[in-house]
């Protein structure tokens, strides 16, 4: 009698291991109830100059200020101003962030310079990013936690400039034509590194303090609200059929936790909402995807257009999608 239930029990404790460990598969790979599908709230079509390199900030106001050729304005309920800022309708601008004071800072590809305009859109200074490092036009500008302005450019430096535009110093990064990219918790600055397939972080000091390495080309990064970071890049040569999009997953301290196939063809952004939802656009799939932090794809809807960019406004529970064709207003929740 008591060798049967000895035998019993082990059977029974294995019976609630093996289910257990079925519960946390199936949990990990599927979406929460609370993981709600994409709810588009409104759009607004039109030919509106956007180009397929054009990124996106909010404003001050709340207001979506996209670059692209010069910067459009779009405020929330998608009245759209055309030629916002003076004097930037025929300037390459790649990349946009705004200071602490709400001053508008945009990159110029081809002339190597930012330029600096205040909530308003008057141009209030332009400044060259070159100096000791020739080559390569500014490709992203970045606002640090004490409000400097970063810049950095396909080649491997980075501009450091205070927001009155005084240069403050000019940093050596490891090999890479750099991209996208954001801050984290801490105020650390990751970027993609682009065909050298990695992400790296700089402190706001100008020091390389992290490397993330992966087997795709990282165009975009971004950081959930637990300090993961998510690399956005591509793996493959040639067209879009023959490129595969991918999310590499870190923690903050450096481990792969996991790579994740999205679609064909390259990822343009990829962002992170308050409720840690991973939004991401396609640029050659026209699509926009909603992902949970486990990897699991909670929704995909097709866009009219490339997919350029997404932002997140978590005050107002908005997500701003820009395509090539149509500017979007999603629910964030």
């Amino acid at each position: 009698m008591i060798s049967f239930n000895n035998k019993f029990r082990t059977l029974l404790k294995g019976s609630f291991l093996l289910i257990s460990i079925l519960l946390v598969v199936f949990c990990k790979n599927t979406p929460s109830t609370t993981d709600k599908k994409i709810t588009v709230l409104e759009k607004i079509s039109g030919e509106m100059g956007i180009g397929s390199s054009a990124s996106t900030a909010l404003g001050s106001d709340g207001s979506l200020l996209l670059c692209g050729r010069g910067i459009l304005k779009v405020s929330p309920d998608l009245k759209l101003f055309q030629g916002f800022t003076q004097g930037l309708l025929d300037t390459d601008t790649t990349a946009i962030t705004l200071d602490l004071d709400g001053n508008i800072w945009v990159t110029d590809l081809y002339s190597s310079r930012v330029i600096k305009a205040d909530p308003a859109g008057n141009v209030l200074g332009a400044f060259t990013t070159t100096g000791t490092f020739p080559g390569g036009g500014p490709r992203e500008i970045i606002t640090d936690k004490n409000g400097d302005i970063w810049v950095f450019r396909w080649n491997p430096y980075a501009t450091k400039f205070d927001s009155q535009g005084n240069l403050l110093g000019q940093f050596n990064l490891p090999p890479g034509q750099y991209f996208y990219g954001t801050i984290d918790g801490f105020g650390n600055i990751l970027i993609g590194a682009g065909f050298y397939g990695k992400a790296i972080k700089i402190d706001t000091f100008g020091n390389v303090i992290g490397e993330y390495v992966t087997n795709s080309s990282i165009m975009n990064v971004a950081v959930d609200n637990e300090g993961n970071i998510w690399a956005a890049g591509y793996t493959g040569k040639g067209g879009p059929d023959s490129i595969t999009s991918t999310v590499t997953k870190f923690s903050s301290s450096g481990s792969s936790l996991g790579t994740f196939n999205v679609g064909k063809g390259l990822i343009s952004k990829i962002a992170v909402d308050s409720l840690d939802h991973i939004w991401i656009t396609l640029f050659d799939d026209k699509a926009l995807i909603k992902m949970n932090t486990s990897g699991v794809i909670i929704d995909k809807i097709k866009l009219d257009g490339y997919g350029i960019s997404v932002t997140i406004d978590n005050l107002r529970k908005i997500v701003w999608v820009v395509d090539s064709e149509t500017i979007w207003k999603i629910s964030l929740e």
